[in-house]
């Protein structure tokens, strides 16, 4: 598996650097919390979005080429959960990895566009999750929808990554 320096390294020149640390760091707090492997989880957030900058043209390409670049570095199980990110590229989540790496990503995107900073209320998140979700309803279904919810209060996730 690739290690987390090269992996900082693939991530350096990226529009998206920080929005993949910040999924890296909710999946190393989800990953305690069901069992998978921290190192495993964190480097599949780091690394998702690797190809957003490529596929800035046609988003149903997004992951896929992510996969295939990562091919090699990351154990299937990840590369799949990579493929299965982003709805558009039409492979649904399955495993709690896959599941968990949608969940951090819209996460993510919500504590960016909705603005939020540590520590982070239940009241701030709804209100952030509002505001995000008119343009980016994803966001509200995804975080709602969470398979896992019941056992993570993302508005304490938050407040840990932030």
């Amino acid at each position: 598996m690739i290690s987390k320096k090269d992996a900082l390294r693939l991530i350096e020149n990226s529009s998206r650097r920080d929005h993949m640390l910040l999924v890296g760091k909710i999946m190393a707090v989800l990953a305690g919390g069901l069992g998978g492997s921290r190192g495993l989880w964190e480097t599949v957030g780091v690394l998702h979005d690797i190809d957003y900058d490529q596929t800035a043209e046609d988003r149903s390409k997004h992951g896929v080429l992510a996969a295939n670049m990562l091919r090699g570095k990351l154990p299937e199980e990840a590369l799949y959960a990579v493929m299965s990110h982003d709805h558009r590229a039409g492979f649904k989540p399955f495993s709690n990895l896959d599941h968990s790496l949608v969940f951090a990503d819209a996460l993510a995107v919500l504590a960016e566009e909705g603005g939020l900073e540590k520590p982070v209320t239940d009241a701030e998140l709804e209100a952030a999750l509002t505001k995000v979700s008119a343009e980016k309803p994803w966001i509200r279904e995804t975080v709602d929808g969470y398979p896992y919810r019941d056992m993570f209060n993302a508005a304490v996730i938050l407040s840990i990554v932030l």
